[in-house]
């Protein structure tokens, strides 16, 4: 999944026979296993792991209004998922409490608040048949 701006974070369409949903993945969230990808599906207002092998011909790029309507839509509850995420995924180390503590702060308040998600370009060509 790649896109021109090289944003960290790219919102989708995933198709399937069940129906359509807006996902949104964000590269920096990778998964211990090799060939899957974490993406929030906003129907299930979740991170859900995925084959990336079978999902990356089912992710559509949304148009702008599209894009712009999901950003207003899911910025938020995205954001808080993410933020759990990494709480609940960050390991302790054998490191002082207050360092520690430092340390998840700093990745939970990376929200990309400096990025304007509406410039999130897709590429049609981009996606993996």
């Amino acid at each position: 999944m790649k896109n021109s701006k090289k944003s960290a974070i790219s919102y989708c369409e995933l198709r399937t026979a069940k129906g359509n949903s807006v996902v949104i993945h964000d590269n920096r969230i990778l998964s211990e296993q090799q060939g899957r990808i974490y993406l929030y599906n906003t129907d299930k207002n979740a991170l859900v792991q995925y084959d990336e092998s079978i999902v990356s011909s089912k992710l559509f790029p949304l148009d702008d209004e599209q894009l712009a309507q999901a950003v207003k839509d899911y910025k938020s509850q995205w954001e808080t998922a993410r933020k759990q995420y990494i709480r609940e995924h960050t390991k302790p180390h054998q490191i002082d409490n207050d360092v520690k503590q430092a340390n998840i702060d700093d990745l939970l308040s990376d929200d990309d608040s400096n990025m304007d998600d509406t410039d999130v370009n897709i590429d049609d060509d981009d996606y993996d048949d």
